[in-house]
């Protein structure tokens, strides 16, 4: 490596060390950036070339490799945790869904604030916070835009050319050896036969599929089958006929007359539209197609679910074809004819028109049958010579059908759609106002597998208004009041959290784009306010905001304590976690299926057990040591022996997801709550329920649960009472009055003389167990809380930090070091002295708990 090389090291090395986007502060802003030696702006002269600057990079990376750091990696949601009545245990909650770890970023800086809310801009808005105008990164409006193009390779199709000519080498060497004479020989090039033409039907309910379709262009020119590909759209003024215009904005047709209808054999049509419109209900455009479809070949692709092809104007005979040649025209397709199909004279010849949703998987196999004749075929109407299929009989006058309500819409999108537009639909609830991209992020990050269909039948379901003007170039989405109410009732805290957590991540991996999401940073120094929502869809973390141009706040910094343990091996988000009663094991329980067991001392996982199907929501060591219960979302209740792992009993009998699970003091029963808030007891010698506790059937979810280390289990009603019950005979003993904020998790303090509940408001209330009134409010974001063994702190967490407070006080003594996810779960080790913690990165943190405010 060359000096220069060395030196540029030296300063990329510093700068990764000492700028925000590595370990350091980042550096300050008013005097600019410093220019590097070497560089434009240095007094330099040798500036180091490529090959320099590639060495430099691998040295810096080297360098930065060794310095120590914390590996803390961000996760998207926040998930049930511990109580926190016994030690070692954390605080419980619901779970949440939750996704697969990313990669390992850089240590949070030494020094961070507590960052800034992002709220979407929303123009003409009533509502106004001052701040920073942000445009944040969009995610790929294609889902699986990989594997369409990977599906559409078949369309390859090569034929020599009839004006480009090659040498053949072979053919040259074959003639100069059967001849003696060196006269080279050419061939045909192989060049692309077909061009493709994307028709974007522009009716009222397609504007939303702008980006898809021109992400989908793009995958077109990308793959390199076509000579050209070309974007059309298929407008309808109204009170007119509907136009067609081409890639220029040019008019082609104004009545899509017969000038062009024929379409060259060499040109592929691939017809975007979800049939709504009004005009594919008159025969017009379905006699244009049956026309291109006769010349040339053509698709039609509708991004609605195929089960509501039916309620549009796709409303055609469908059958299955087979092409006999590559590229076939519509007319040659072989198809099978429907039992029912009535053929006339007039309805000939009926034309077979491929329909497929934008998924990789019947977009293969479109492909296939068209190019490579594949005899499974694929689907496809059929669509007479008149455009639509005649009328058998002339139906009756009937009144009409009054108009469904707007909550009975939402009922039955509830009961019929698929469960990832569900998913979908839930987690953005929450919101008062959307976009289409910021609907984008919320797919990719809570819902993955939710795909285009899944989108437009959320959409399409009637619980949304739209205002086309009020998000700038992005239509912005409303949901109506009756089906707003219909579908938080289905949300969970944790999935709230998981929809502002994935704005959140989203934001730090996509950070800035000149026509992204259209966001604004609060800024209290700002004096002008911009028009936003009702509340903030994300919260950018300090170094985040530094970046954006968000002033540091000027407020006290504590460091966070040492992490002594990282235990990695998890694929997916951490659900809770225990620790043994001696303190020298660590259990933990995740989304993938998995529990593992840790030795403290080492960090080593020394047991894997792998055998519920679906996450493991929960885990107790039973008091003396030698036991483990867990529980999960397949509804059955696990024990196991903590020292071999052996499985030692598996007990069913619960309906729904199992969320908690505790151990009485005693160890002779266990005591298990599903998501309804049914309570089961269990003999733990005999694993027989011995009790039945229904749940209140008015709640959707059972959202806390808790028990005390004198055998007190704690239940929230409806009313968000607190319900403290006698473990072994399910006898309610005290009714703790609840407030107006909806209670998300509940802990005991060892002495059982506290009782602290976590709200939806980010707040913790600390209670006196026998009256209920309120000792102390704890703030700062908390999700979750737990107990030390002795009782004299409560550790809180849930907003990337870590918090102890005294809880004889209520003051705060400590404050960790930011953390790179949201914790999902606390808690104290048996002596007082480390502090676990997990979120949903997959990782648990071991550290030292402090004796002193620092």
């Amino acid at each position: 490596m060359t000096g220069a090389a060395a030196r540029l090291a030296e300063v990329l090395a510093a700068l990764g060390e000492g700028s925000a986007f590595g370990r350091g502060p980042a550096p300050a802003r008013a005097g600019g950036p410093h220019p590097v030696p070497g560089t434009a702006g240095s007094a330099r002269t040798d500036a180091p070339d490529v090959v320099e600057l590639l060495d430099a990079l691998l040295l810096a990376a080297a360098r930065n490799a060794t310095t120590p750091t914390v590996p803390e990696r961000a996760g998207r949601g926040i998930s049930g945790a511990k109580p926190g009545g016994t030690p070692g245990k954390a605080s419980r909650r619901a779970p949440e869904k939750d996704a697969a770890p990313g990669e390992e970023p850089a240590a949070p800086p030494a020094q961070d604030t507590a960052g800034a809310d992002v709220w979407l801009e929303q123009p003409g808005s009533t509502h106004s916070v001052p701040g920073l105008r942000h445009s944040a990164g969009r995610v790929d409006a294609l889902p699986d835009a990989r594997g369409i193009g990977r599906a559409l390779r078949p369309l390859r199709y090569r034929r020599p050319s009839a004006t480009r000519h090659h040498l053949d080498v072979d053919a040259t060497v074959d003639h100069f050896t059967q001849t003696g004479l060196l006269v080279p020989q050419l061939a045909a090039t192989p060049e692309s036969w077909l061009e493709a033409v994307v028709v974007l039907d522009r009716g009222t309910a397609m504007t939303v599929w702008d980006a898809p379709v021109r992400r989908l262009v793009t995958v077109l020119r990308d793959l390199g089958a076509f000579r050209d590909v070309r974007l059309w759209h298929l407008e309808h003024p109204p009170g007119r006929p509907p136009q067609l215009l081409d890639h220029r904005g040019r008019v082609l047709d104004p009545e899509l007359g017969t000038r062009l209808l024929r379409q060259p054999a060499n040109r592929l049509l691939l017809v975007i539209s979800d049939c709504a419109a009004p005009a594919w209900r008159e025969p017009t455009l379905w006699q244009a197609l049956h026309a291109w479809g006769s010349t040339a070949p053509m698709a039609l692709i509708n991004p609605l679910p195929t089960r509501l092809w039916r309620h549009s104007g796709l409303d055609l005979p469908r059958t299955t074809v087979v092409a006999p040649a590559p590229a076939a025209t519509g007319l040659r397709l072989g198809w099978r004819r429907p039992r029912l199909l009535q053929v006339t004279p007039e309805t000939r010849p009926w034309v077979p028109l491929p329909v497929l949703p934008l998924e990789a998987e019947r977009v293969e196999a479109w492909a296939r049958a068209l190019m490579r004749m594949d005899p499974e075929g694929c689907e496809a109407v059929l669509v007479p010579a008149t455009g639509r299929v005649p009328r058998r009989r002339a139906h009756t006058h009937t009144a009409p059908r009054p108009e469904p309500q707007v909550a009975d819409r939402a009922q039955a999108f509830l009961r019929d759609a698929s469960p990832s537009a569900i998913r979908l639909a839930v987690a953005a609830a929450p919101l008062d106002a959307f976009t289409i991209p910021v609907l984008d992020v919320l797919r990719e990050r809570v819902v993955p597998e939710a795909g285009l269909t899944d989108t437009a039948e959320f959409l399409t379901a009637g619980m949304l208004t739209v205002n086309r003007n009020g998000g700038g170039s992005d239509p912005l989405y409303r949901f109506r009041p009756q089906a707003a109410d219909v579908l938080l009732k289905r949300l969970s805290r944790e999935q709230l959290w998981e929809t502002h957590i994935a704005f959140s991540e989203h934001l730090e991996a996509k950070l800035q784009s000149p026509h992204g999401i259209r966001t604004v940073l609060s800024d209290p120094r700002k004096g002008d306010g911009v028009p936003v929502g009702l509340r903030p869809i994300a919260r950018a973390v300090g170094a985040t905001a530094r970046l954006l141009g968000v002033e540091e706040e000027l407020s006290e910094q504590r460091p966070g304590a040492v992490v002594e343990l990282t235990l990695t091996g998890h694929e997916w988000g951490i659900k809770s976690l225990a620790y043994s009663p001696d303190g020298t094991r660590l259990a933990t329980s995740s989304r993938d299926s998995t529990l593992r067991i840790w030795d403290t001392r080492t960090g080593e996982c020394v047991i894997r057990l792998r055998h519920h199907v679906g996450p493991v929501y929960d885990v107790a060591y039973s008091p003396d040591g030698a036991h483990i219960a867990t529980a999960g979302d397949d509804r059955t209740l696990r024990i196991w022996n903590a020292d071999s792992g052996a499985l030692r009993a598996e007990l069913t009998g619960h309906t729904g997801a199992i969320w908690f699970v505790f151990y009485s003091p005693d160890g002779t029963r266990i005591a298990t709550v599903e998501s309804y808030g049914t309570v089961r007891i269990w003999n733990a010698d005999t694993n027989d329920c011995v009790l039945t506790l229904d749940g209140d059937e008015s709640r959707s979810s059972m959202y806390a649960a808790a028990c005390s280390l004198d055998g007190v289990l704690a239940t929230v009603d409806s009313r968000q009472s607190v319900l403290l019950r006698n473990l072994s005979t399910g006898e309610v003993r005290t009714t703790l009055e609840g407030g107006t904020r909806d209670i998300r998790t509940i802990a005991f303090s060892p002495d059982n003389t506290q009782l602290t509940t976590v709200g939806d408001d980010g707040t913790a209330e600390v209670l006196d167990a026998s009256t209920g009134a309120v000792i102390h409010r704890l703030t700062g974001g908390v999700g979750t809380v737990g107990y030390s063994p002795d009782g004299a702190r409560i550790a809180t967490a849930g907003s990337k930090t870590v918090r102890i407070w005294d809880a004889i006080t209520g003051d705060c003594v400590y404050t960790m070091a930011e953390y790179a996810t949201v914790l999902a779960a606390v808690a104290f080790s048996p002596d007082g002295t480390r502090i676990a913690t997990a979120g949903n990165d997959g990782e648990a943190y071991v550290r030292a708990v402090p004796s002193a405010r620092r």
